[in-house]
């Protein structure tokens, strides 16, 4: 086949939303448990799934097999008429039923049952949501993505938040978010250097720019002699300084003083994997500068990891800044201290740097590769037990690794896939999941949320924050094109279009892309609460798209 026909193929693959590639057969659950392999179920906490679920229902003495009966929410029928079947244990999916469930919340009574089916006792009770399938057919992009791209990054780039920096080498004390240095300014970095390669005209300022958050952080970093050596904080060294009365009203329940309540709350603390993402960004403007000082301190910084590193393969989530002394002992997911590792071994070509990302892989190969404990890792968030806070971010990245390291291996390949279902079954949201004004339990907790005057389609963060968020969006649409370049299946472009699409209809006319695509009347919506790194990786998704639909060859995830 010639090139022209593949960009043809590709074009029309691009236009035509929805008419290509098989159904998914919804009924196929996705990583299903079972005690009788050892093999964990993910979903205790789960409330939404788009694939059949099954559950990790209990034995009952004397059962020999096992009754699973349905009934809808606002449903008083009973008998015969709600959705049953028979299976041989408590554990089975709810496939027999599953595709001719309609998509609203259901309750499922597992009961063991005799020879002639009398129930001997209860196996258990869930309530869950069934969500919508992929269907084709959303409104289309606004505008055209490079387009919308363009005006993210000329938007942010007007903000004080990001203007101040550089105007005045002090950041912004009126952007909250500047409460969480690393993390913001790391993102500012990236995107800045996203911005030179996509749009060479703006490249001066975008440097500008890019080196004033370098040269921040370079300061924030602890002393060569202190026990967490070169590593930036996760939180700000102190409040913020600006006026919370002369800046406006802000909503108190999410602020304490002149912080946001994560910044307040765990000043002092460090999480592990932002010193990776600040490393990450220090690799990149070496690379773009020539600068050694910014090299030496991601030196700096990798050292640091490898000297601290647990002995199961990662490190503890979070640890004192100040004595180097474990805070929470949650493992890390060390999805991005990898990126960090391969780009210093990429930048020295020491061979130490690619065996720590190695370590890092195998870590994830025993974790949650194994076990499907896809902890939610945020710096604002409380650290939870094990499958109490589950998120695809983490999820995705692993993907991501797993199709680099094992290009060309089919078991990889489906567990690639895997991981790429599981995301969708408890995050993506192509419709809707309930009328405007009613309410849901909320993935996590159980408790009551009124999710259905959101933006759709649209992904959920994590079950911490069960919210439609554009990052969250972002990150699925590099999941499915990474898959689409692996698969070539039509679908996954579709999807990400579709989610693409989505920001370009919630972009607003200044290039804004809100953070929360809550309700506009919701204090969430407000600008003041956007976080710029979420608004940079929709900037870095639409271009994506942009790409994969004009030329279809293959990038780095």
């Amino acid at each position: 086949m010639s090139s022209k026909i593949v960009v043809l193929s590709l074009a029309l693959a691009c236009l035509a939303s929805g008419s290509a590639g098989k159904p998914e057969d919804a009924s196929v659950p996705v990583r299903p448990g079972s005690a009788q392999v050892g093999r964990p179920f993910w979903n205790g906490h789960a409330t939404f799934f788009r694939f059949a679920p099954s559950f990790g229902f209990n034995a009952v003495p004397g059962a020999l097999r096992y009754r699973f009966t349905l009934s809808k929410a606002g449903d008083s029928e009973a008998g015969g008429g709600q959705p049953s079947f028979i299976a041989s244990s408590p554990e089975a999916p709810l496939s027999p039923v599953w595709n001719g469930l309609g998509n609203a919340q259901w309750t499922v009574v597992c009961e063991g049952v005799d020879a002639e089916g009398k129930a001997l006792g209860k196996a258990g009770e869930r309530t869950f949501v069934k969500t919508a399938p992929f269907s084709g057919g959303y409104a289309p992009a606004a505008r055209p993505y490079r387009e919308a791209a363009q005006m993210v990054y000329e938007y942010m780039t007007s903000l004080p938040a990001m203007k101040t920096l550089v105007e005045t080498g002090v950041p912004d004390q009126n952007y909250q978010h500047n409460a969480y240095p690393s993390k913001t300014h790391a993102a500012h970095i990236a995107a800045m250097l996203k911005w030179t390669e996509f749009d060479p005209k703006n490249r001066e300022k975008a440097m500008r720019f890019a080196r004033a958050s370098g040269e921040y952080l370079l300061s924030q970093l602890e002393p060569a002699s202190a026990p967490l050596a070169f590593w930036p904080p996760t939180y700000g060294r102190r409040p913020l300084e600006f006026d919370p009365k002369a800046n406006g009203g802000r909503n108190r329940n999410s602020m304490v003083g002149n912080d946001p309540v994560g910044a307040a709350k765990y000043r002092g603390q460090v999480m592990s994997l932002y010193p990776a993402d600040v490393g990450t960004q220090f690799v990149a403007l070496y690379r773009a500068t020539g600068e050694r000082k910014f090299l030496d301190a991601a030196r700096g910084i990798g050292e640091t990891y490898l000297r601290i590193r647990r002995a199961d393969g990662t490190w503890a989530l979070k640890y004192w800044l100040a004595t180097g002394e474990v805070q929470c002992p949650n493992p890390l997911v060390p999805t991005r201290p990898m990126v960090f590792f391969e780009r210093l071994a990429d930048a020295t070509g020491d061979a130490k740097w690619r065996k720590a990302a190695d370590e890092c892989f195998a870590w994830l190969e025993k974790g949650p590769l194994t076990d499907w404990n896809w902890d939610g890792q945020f710096e604002d968030i409380e650290p939870r037990p094990p499958y109490m806070d589950l998120t695809k971010h983490n999820a995705i990245e692993a993907m991501f690794h797993l199709l680099k390291r094992r290009e060309g291996d089919p078991a990889a390949l489906k567990l690639a896939g895997e991981l790429l279902r599981w995301s969708e079954d408890q995050f993506v949201f192509w419709e809707a999941p309930c009328a405007p004004d009613a309410k849901l339990p909320c993935s996590g907790s159980g408790n009551p949320f009124s999710p259905g005057r959101w933006h759709y389609p649209s992904v959920f963060e994590q079950y911490s924050c069960y919210i439609a968020i554009d990052a969250s969006a972002s990150k699925m649409i590099a999941a499915y094109l990474a898959m689409y370049r692996a698969e070539r299946n039509p679908t996954h472009l579709e999807k990400a279009r579709a989610l693409a699409d989505s920001i370009t209809r919630i972009q607003e006319p200044s290039g804004r892309v809100p953070t929360f695509w809550t309700a506009k009347d919701q204090w969430m919506y407000d600008p003041r609460y956007d976080w710029l790194n979420c608004m940079a990786s929709s900037a870095a998704a639409l271009l994506d798209v942009a790409e994969a639909c004009s030329m279809g060859g293959k990038t780095a995830p």
